[in-house]
């Protein structure tokens, strides 16, 4: 049997019709892929090619300044009684890009490390030896970035000028950068800090109302308390006068004594008011515990035939210890 041949030319064209149709769709799926990829490449950006450069590092009372205001020859003085703010300033560079903030570029985080140099870097925050912070930045070009580091540093921070406990010692000022991918640049600088002797002393010393011939015990005694408000450890030293009275007569100088233990009038732990300094041996230390913190017990005996309000002057001075 035959078959036309212009039904053969027919199947032979239904077929390679369909063949070309299933080559483009071939054709469509490779350069979807193709396009897909091109645009993935163009909005994802290669990044951490380049390691972090700390360009620069500055010790400063402002922000953002690039200049020098502490050093080992210029050292920073603490405040007594409180906290005073310092600023670490820089510049750090990546050839990857910075953009203005870390989340646009390719730096991840930029840390100040300041700690007393017998310490060490990556110590746990003390504010006698040891201070840590992230840094704020800002921008300053598409590869370089401006730090800024604002730390409180407390009046108990260690002093290692000379005669201080800690004068062959520094203080280490470090940054740290590092970008997305874990590279790592740092920088260190030294500085000083200088010592104070501050110790906050009342103003009054008060016995209340009392009977003559009477004097006082561990329940009726007074006390102060001394607080340190520098970095430098204290004693003190005490001198008095007799406290005249607006009644009659008056209560002598050695009527009056202080002692370091609660206890009562001619205690054998007791001492007279004397009329010449005499150093107590109190020791009110710079570590942030108890030491901070010290009490002075006063006795006193009131003689008979006295009267009224009396009232004089007792001198408590400190001395470093």
């Amino acid at each position: 049997m035959s078959i036309p041949s212009n039904v053969v030319f027919y199947t032979y064209m239904r077929l390679k019709f369909t063949l070309d149709k299933k080559y483009i769709q071939y054709i469509f799926l490779i350069l979807s892929c193709i396009l897909i990829g091109l645009f993935y490449l163009r909005i994802t950006p290669v990044r951490a090619t380049f390691v972090p450069i700390v360009v620069d590092l500055f010790v400063n009372n402002s922000a953002y300044v690039f200049t020098n205001q502490y050093s080992t020859a210029s050292p920073f003085t603490p405040t007594a009684g409180a906290v005073k703010m310092i600023y670490v300033n820089g510049r750090v560079m990546d050839e990857d890009g910075v953009g203005g903030a870390y989340e646009e570029g390719d730096i991840n985080t930029i840390e100040l490390q300041l700690y007393r140099s017998a310490i060490g870097a990556n110590c746990d925050t003390d504010p006698n030896t040891c201070y840590r912070t992230y840094c704020n930045v800002r921008a300053n070009s598409p590869n370089v970035l401006d730090y800024s580091c604002g730390v409180e540093l407390s009046y108990l921070i260690d002093a290692t000028t000379a005669g201080s406990t800690y004068a062959s010692q520094d203080w280490t000022v470090e940054i740290i950068a590092i970008d997305d991918i874990g590279g790592l640049d740092n920088l260190v600088y030294s500085i000083e800090v200088d010592s104070i002797l501050s110790v906050s002393i009342p103003s009054s010393l008060a016995f209340g109302q009392l009977v003559p011939g009477t004097q006082t015990t561990a329940g009726t005694n007074t006390s102060l308390t001394f607080t340190q408000e520098g970095n430098t450890p204290a004693t003190l030293e005490i001198s008095g006068e007799a406290l005249t009275c607006n009644g009659i007569g008056s209560i002598p100088r050695n009527h009056i004594e202080w002692s370091l233990q609660d206890v009562e009038y001619e205690d054998t732990n007791s001492h007279k008011i004397t009329s010449s300094p005499v150093s107590t041996e109190i020791n009110i230390g710079t570590d942030d515990d108890g030491t901070l913190l010290k009490d002075l017990y006063f006795n006193i005996r009131i003689p008979l035939g006295v009267s009224g309000s009396c009232t004089g002057q007792t001198q408590i001075s400190v001395m470093a210890q």
